[in-house]
C-alpha cells in the first residue's frame, strides 16, 4: 500500500510504470544484501552474473527458494523477458498457505501470495542471499 509503488506514468507517455525494481532494491538493501536499482531485466542479469555472485547471491532451485525463504533468508524470484520488461520479486514464508509465496510490487501489489498471482505461468529463476 506504500505509494511508492503505485503504478503511475513518471515518463509523461500516458503509460503507467511499475516499481517491482525498486521494490526488490528496497527491501534487499533493508536485508543488508542490496540488489541495485536497475530496470527488472537488468537485475536479473546482475543477480546471475559476476557482481551478483561477488554479492553473495546464489541460483537455487524453487524448493531451496521455498526453504529458505521460510527461514528467513533472502530470496528473490525474478524473470527476464526478452520482449520488454522483466519482473522481479520477494519470495516470502508462506504463512497461512503452502507453496511459494511472494511479495512484489506490479500492475498489483502483494505482501503474501502464490506465486502464481504475481508471475502466472512465467517460469522464474531464484536467487539466494546467504
Amino acid at each position: 500500500e506504500n505509494p511508492i509503488y503505485a503504478r503511475r506514468d513518471v515518463t509523461g507517455d500516458g503509460k503507467p510504470e511499475t516499481w517491482c525494481n525498486l521494490f526488490v532494491h528496497n527491501l534487499t538493501k533493508k536485508m543488508e544484501c542490496p540488489v541495485p536499482f536497475l530496470l527488472a531485466n537488468q537485475q536479473f542479469i546482475w543477480l546471475g552474473g559476476i557482481d551478483g555472485v561477488a554479492a553473495g547471491w546464489t541460483q537455487v532451485d524453487a524448493k531451496v527458494a521455498g526453504e529458505k525463504a521460510e527461514e528467513g533468508f533472502p530470496v528473490v524470484a525474478a524473470w527476464f523477458n526478452q520482449g520488454g520488461h522483466g519482473h522481479i520479486a520477494m519470495v516470502v514464508p508462506a504463512i497461512g498457505g503452502t507453496g511459494l509465496h511472494i511479495a512484489q510490487a506490479g500492475s498489483h501489489n502483494y505482501t503474501n501470495v502464490p506465486i502464481a498471482k504475481g508471475f502466472g505461468s512465467l517460469l522464474p529463476r531464484f536467487y539466494l542471499h546467504s
